[in-house]
Parts: structure tokens; sequence; C-alpha cells
């Protein structure tokens, strides 16, 4: 969804409200996360329109919430694989059950956030990380999210990987930090496949094997930034070692 590019700030963050108490039915909850969202609209009765007919609304960034985008190819990375179930379920584990969407058209993902992480260091740029495959969206930035009951990815063009289950509570940054270090590693290990692989062959014609590999992250494996949050294991291609 085309989005219009922060500036630079011209004004402080929006402080995120409290999270409201959860509604005692699905009812209630639909509506309130509806009313949570259309708060951050554009237009707010245009955004309930455009809802109305399968739509995405116009939501801006900045103020009650912000977004981080992420390439469809990171999060696969970081996910080891492309079945839509499979890295929703992933998302959904490592993002702690947190709100995140997904526009299958243009193939970015996006994770909800407090407005305040653009305060963080990683975020201060207002230009995209990691070539285009990372970028904060914040104050400037517009964003279309679909309907809160959009869940179904075979049936719409943006859809809810992991749905608002409580309005305003948001991802915490350190949580997506961490999600998208792990991913970029993932990435560029799965890069290096094809050499490791070569070097392997190489080095078996000449040296007897060593010992068995060793994965190079576990499920709990200490990266720069800290202890992976979930549990899912790495199946990262590893070098075995030679005598």
């Amino acid at each position: 969804m085309p989005h219009t590019e922060d500036a630079g700030p011209t004004s402080p963050p929006a402080v995120l409200a409290p999270a409201e108490p959860e509604p005692s039915n699905d009812r209630d909850l639909s509506a309130h996360v509806r009313s949570w969202l259309l708060a951050a609209a554009f237009e707010p009765e245009k955004a309930r329109e455009q809802w109305a007919h399968g739509g995405l609304a116009l939501i801006g960034c900045g103020g009650l919430l912000s977004t981080v985008r992420i390439s469809t190819t990171l999060v696969y990375a970081a996910a080891d694989t492309n079945i839509t179930r499979d890295v929703d379920a992933f998302l959904s584990e490592a993002l702690q059950n947190h709100p995140v969407f997904m526009d299958r058209h243009a193939r970015w993902y996006y994770v909800l956030v407090p407005s305040s992480a653009r305060r963080r260091p990683e975020w201060r740029s207002t230009g995209p990380r990691h070539g285009s495959d990372i970028e904060f969206l914040g104050m400037g930035s517009y964003v279309g999210v679909p309907r809160p009951e959009a869940i179904d990815p075979d049936a719409e063009r943006s859809y809810w990987c992991v749905p608002v289950r409580v309005p305003g509570a948001l991802a915490d940054p350190d949580t997506v930090h961490q999600f998208l270090t792990f991913a970029v590693r993932r990435r560029a290990q799965a890069a290096e496949m094809p050499t490791v692989a070569h070097e392997d062959a190489h080095r078996s014609r000449h040296v007897p094997p060593g010992p068995a590999p060793e994965r190079l992250l576990t499920p709990h494996s200490t990266i720069r930034e800290g202890e992976l949050s979930w549990s899912r294991p790495c199946t990262c291609p590893t070098r075995s070692s030679s005598s």
C-alpha cells in the first residue's frame, strides 16, 4: 500500500493510551477494535465505508500507533517457510500474539507498534533499513489497514495474520527488534548455503570428516540483542568441523 514518507518529526509522538479492558464477547471485541483503529483513521467515516465494502481504511501513523513494515523475503527467512498458515503461526508466537497484518498484493507485513518506538536508536533514520526490507512508518505516513474481521488469507487482499485481540495492545519494540535481528541473521545464513556446501564438498575430498555439526542457533541461543523469545527451533545449515 503506498504511503507518505516521514520527512522528520514535526511534533512529539503521541503517548499511547492504556489498553482497554478485554471485552466480554466477540461482538464487543470487534466493536472495540473497530473504534480504536478508526480513531487513527485519516477520515473515520470514509474508512468505515471502505471497510463496509471490503476495502482498506487509511490509517495515520505516529499517533495512536505506528507500524514496522517488513518484506515477505525477510519474514519467510525467519519462519523458514513460505506456507501462509505456518508463517502466521510463527509470527503469532514470535511477536507474542501482537497484531500483524499482511498486504498480499504488495507483499509486505505490518507490525503494529507504539509510536514512541521512533525514539529508539535503530528507528531514528526515516529511510529503510537493511535495504528496503524493514521500515518504521511514523508521523506523516499512512497505511491501508484491513477490517478487523479480515483474517482469511485466501479471501482477502490484506488480512490479519495475528488479529488485534485487545484495543491498544501493541507489539513490544524490544521483541520486534529481536525478531528482525533474528530474521536478518537467518537470511544471511541461507544466502551462505551454496558457498558452505561447495567448501564442505571440497574439504571432504581431502580431510577426514570431523565430529557431528551443531546448530548455529537453538531455541534459546544468545544473539547480539538478547535471547530469542520463542521456542521454534532453528534448522539453519551448518558447516562440518574438521580435524
